[in-house]
């Protein structure tokens, strides 16, 4: 027969003592396991502070045995942001342990040392997480480039991407460019065209590239190439921009696991002409 068991471990658990429930029956020259459960303590969600050495022991009729587990916690990359805020580019994520790498790049390309941040990981003290707050600031005009942020776990084994580009253009019949850039390259993603106005925004359509299936909100107003978004041309044609409440920053967004690309284009519309309509 073989015997269940009994595990302590110290540092993290307590076992109480109960009743006897009601019997367990085993057959004749067969292993048997005898349950036994337990209620933990405190918080069970780890934490930094839980990391370190655990140490298991056992009790059978063979003998005692102890084993040391040594544990350590780590905090993956969940997301990673971007943003322009006045002549800065900044790419944020937080709460990630050990402390990553951020690498900056532009398409086109530049020199590496025009990208460079001198401080763009901090480290919370009380929780012992890392934070990425990495800016750059822009080269040229506004849009002269894409800026292309990557974050990547100590091990390497995640690496978060996410890039943005600036445009202005002026209303009428157009096509808004939105190409992603040569890094991006996933199967299955998703394509969003939002207007961001002065007091709200709105989903303009929504592409999926599994589906291809579109959901256009402006119907015959705005359309995109299913075959080109395939291929990382997400852009946007519209028939007969000239509304004022057309005006706005129109938002390209490309999604995908740990993969993300916007397009910003401002939108600037030239007042109408003023029609006399006396003598019609």
């Amino acid at each position: 027969m073989a015997w269940a068991a009994a595990v302590i471990l110290f540092w993290a658990w307590t076992l109480p003592f109960t009743e006897p429930t009601d019997p367990v029956i085993c057959t004749f020259s067969q292993d048997c396991v005898l349950p036994c459960s337990f209620t933990p303590t405190g918080d069970e969600n780890c934490n930094m502070q839980d990391s370190g050495a655990y140490q298991c022991y056992t009790s059978t009729k063979q003998g005692n045995t102890n084993n040391i587990v040594n544990m350590e916690v780590h905090a993956p990359i969940q997301s990673v942001n971007i943003k322009k805020i006045g002549n800065e580019v900044k790419c944020l994520s937080q709460d990630i342990y050990p402390r990553p790498n951020v690498s900056w790049t532009t398409e086109p390309s530049t020199q590496s040392d025009t990208l460079k941040d001198k401080n763009p990981i901090r480290e919370n003290n009380s929780s012992e997480l890392y934070s990425v707050e990495s800016k750059v600031r822009m080269l040229g005009n506004v849009s002269d480039y894409t800026y292309i942020c990557s974050v990547t776990s100590a091990d390497g084994k995640q690496k978060w991407t996410t890039s943005l580009r600036h445009q202005e253009l002026h209303g009428g019949n157009m096509l808004i460019p939105c190409l992603a850039p040569g890094a991006f390259k996933p199967h299955n993603f998703t394509l969003k065209w939002t207007i961001a106005r002065e007091n709200n925004s709105e989903v303009i359509l929504t592409f999926d590239s599994v589906t291809r299936q579109i959901l256009n909100h402006w119907k015959d107003q705005a359309r995109v190439d299913p075959d080109q978004v395939l291929k990382g041309n997400g852009s946007l044609w519209f028939h007969n921009l000239e509304n004022s409440a057309e005006a706005g920053t129109y938002i390209c967004e490309f999604s995908a696991f740990r993969n993300q690309h916007l397009v910003y284009t401002d939108i600037t519309l030239a007042p109408q002409p003023h029609r006399d309509n006396q003598g019609f």
